[in-house]
């Protein structure tokens, strides 16, 4: 999916309806809180040629939620999970 796609699609089942969901590398299930554009991720070389769906980046906010930079069709999204 393009990133466009990604943002739009998480916050149509985003809160009250939190149904957006991710399986961590543990195999615990996550919910997606929030989602948003990544515009100058891809200006990085290894970033780049990364295949779809990579891990690029991954850290802490101050609202102690989590954010995966993923890598997607055309670009990358933030994820922010709970």
């Amino acid at each position: 999916m393009t990133p466009k796609a990604i943002v739009q699609h998480i916050r149509s089942i985003a809160r009250p309806w939190p149904m957006a969901t991710m399986t961590d590398k543990n195999g615990e299930l996550r919910r997606i809180a929030a989602a948003r554009y990544a515009p100058l991720a891809l200006f990085r070389r290894r970033n780049r040629w990364s295949p779809f769906g990579a891990v690029l980046k991954i850290s802490s906010n101050k609202t102690g939620l989590n954010e995966f930079l993923i890598r997607c069709y055309e670009g990358a999204v933030w994820l922010m999970v709970e």
